[in-house]
């Protein structure tokens, strides 16, 4: 079985937050970094009428920030024990993580 990309986790991850929070956010920068390294990953810009959402995947941690606050990662993970996730497991469970990040995002309102 081959080993999925960062870049292709990227777009995956870019592709479910924009589906999680209803098409509301557009994307304005993708980055990936260290490909050869377990500690490689992306950062994600994306943009909605109310600011910005940021998506850091590095060093197997999942963070997410929307305008700032963190609504997914190491204090707020609501449905997940941790926000560490390896790249073979982080795909299977990008859409539970942008639909924590968008249920948190609306109780924050």
């Amino acid at each position: 079985m081959r080993e999925l990309t960062v870049a292709e986790l990227a777009q995956d991850a870019e592709r479910e937050f924009c589906t999680a929070f209803g098409y509301a956010l557009r994307a304005t920068s993708r980055q990936t970094f260290g490909e050869s390294s377990y500690r490689g990953g992306f950062k994600l810009v994306l943009a909605h009428n109310a600011g910005s959402c940021d998506v850091v995947y590095s060093d197997m941690e999942v963070e997410v920030r929307l305008n700032g606050k963190e609504i997914f990662g190491a204090k707020v993970h609501v449905g997940f024990e941790s926000n560490m996730f390896s790249r073979e497991h982080l795909r299977e469970y990008l859409p539970r993580i942008a639909a924590s990040a968008a249920a948190e995002s609306k109780a924050r309102r």
